[in-house]
């Protein structure tokens, strides 16, 4: 278990129901199951979002659980579990989420994350990515630009329907937001 308050009101729940009490080693098993699940089931839920999904959350989300699964690996005193029995979970679940979505990591879907506001480049590690990803971008709008014939000027026809913009409420962190590392981030470049 992860929290050891937790243990014997645990073992009192297996008494009243009358089944066997787990053993240390299941115990433990089980705080690190949960431990390494944890980051794949936030992400999980970010992507099969009803609110705020799409293609610009796919490669953030892969991010941050790639980031939080690694962070198991690492050693740390100050973490409430150090993976003994998961290890290799964490290695297979690494493995399978690159796997699984190495397609996607193409320029429509990174391009998707960079214009979003929420993510831009925070998401990106490598110094040479992000500016290959500007240069993209940068292409990609004047390409957009000069394919496109001028439309008349009006309210009407800027093409933005107000009632699906996005507010700044509706992007605003909470605590335990899942992608709190990025705005931390953000705020320490600002601050050099």
């Amino acid at each position: 278990m992860i929290n050891p308050d937790l243990e014997p009101k645990f073992d009192l729940v297996c008494d009243d129901l009358q089944i066997k009490r787990l053993l240390p080693s299941q115990k433990r098993f089980i705080g690190e199951y949960v431990s390494v699940m944890k980051p794949v089931c936030d992400g999980l839920d970010k992507i099969q979002g009803e609110r705020e999904v799409g293609l610009s959350y796919l490669l953030p989300t892969l991010y941050v659980m790639n980031c939080k699964l690694e962070s198991l690996l690492q050693p740390d005193e100050n973490k409430a579990i150090q993976l003994t029995v998961c290890e290799p979970m964490v290695h297979a679940l690494k493995n399978a989420i690159a796997a699984r979505f190495e397609e996607n990591n193409d320029n429509e879907a990174q391009l998707a994350t960079v214009v979003n506001p929420r993510f831009k480049l925070d998401w990106v590690d490598d110094p040479h990515e992000q500016s290959q990803l500007r240069a993209i971008l940068k292409h990609r709008v004047a390409v957009l630009l000069n394919s496109t014939k001028p439309r008349p000027s009006s309210s009407t026809s800027t093409g933005i329907d107000s009632s699906t913009s996005v507010s700044s409420s509706s992007c605003a962190s909470t605590p335990e937001d899942f992608f709190s590392s990025f705005r931390a981030r953000r705020e320490t470049q600002l601050a050099q």
